[in-house]
């Protein structure tokens, strides 16, 4: 293909490589959220299925409060408000 002919083509490499990350993510949201028409559409298209289904968990981070150490700290400092340190 052209990318073979044209190896040192960076713009249509990086072009193309965009085009296969989104097609990737966009398999991914739906293996997760419906199986079943995942695998047809891998069948359909002639894609191997690398990677079985993920478990979905929550995630973990400062929305579910785990990291939030330092805030804690923060709010129950005797320090003035303001003051970085």
């Amino acid at each position: 293909g052209h990318m073979e002919r044209n190896r040192k083509d960076l713009h249509s490499r990086r072009g193309l490589e965009m085009i296969v990350q989104d097609r990737r993510r966009m398999l991914k949201y739906l293996r997760t959220t419906n199986l079943e028409s995942y695998k047809q559409l891998c069948e359909a298209l002639g894609i191997r299925d690398r990677v079985p289904p993920t478990p979905t968990y929550p995630a973990v981070g400062r929305r579910y409060g785990i990291n939030s150490g330092r805030q804690e700290k923060l709010k129950n400092s005797n320090r003035p408000i303001g003051m970085p340190f």
